[in-house]
């Protein structure tokens, strides 16, 4: 699986002093996070499959592996996507769709607020300061949540159309 979000700490497998295999905890991190930037790591050979590693998770996020029955629950949740593979094992990467808040349906972005979860940052960061597109984002909102947004997005949303 690939990290989706800035950071997930996650329980998984290790081993203890004596041997024996444990549950432990460990922090992965998302697309983009500096921690993951090859370029940051000095001393590292550029054609080293450690820098092929580190570049493919600041790109795409960080490869995991979790115990069983977290899986569900990060799959769900959405942070966390399956990693898909072909014949000879190598991992599939298929690029994600952007969806351009301006040309994008209310449907399409409430879908967006139901499936991908983003923070009221997000969404009204979303808005790029225009009051039509934050009008837009206010309706999906909405209609994502059952005609009760969440505070934060509300009150982000209408200062935007305010200032339009």
């Amino acid at each position: 699986m690939r990290v989706r979000v800035r950071q997930l700490d996650y329980v998984t497998r290790g081993v203890n002093p004596l041997g024996d295999e444990v549950d432990r905890i460990a922090t992965a991190y998302g697309p983009g996070n500096p921690v993951n930037d090859p370029a940051q790591r000095h001393g590292l050979d550029p054609e080293s499959q450690e820098a092929a590693d580190l570049a493919s998770d600041f790109q795409y996020g960080q490869l995991i592996m979790v115990r069983p029955q977290a899986y569900i629950g990060l799959i769900e949740s959405g942070v966390v996507r399956d990693v898909q593979t072909d014949e000879s094992g190598e991992e599939v990467i298929e690029e994600e769709e952007l969806l351009d808040v301006n040309t994008a349906t209310v449907d399409q972005l409430a879908e967006w607020i139901k499936t991908e979860r983003p923070t009221v940052n997000d969404v009204v960061q979303a808005s790029g300061g225009d009051p039509d597109v934050a009008q837009k984002l206010l309706e999906a909102e909405s209609q994502a949540t059952d005609g009760e947004p969440r505070k934060g997005v509300l009150e982000g949303l209408s200062a935007v159309i305010s200032r339009g």
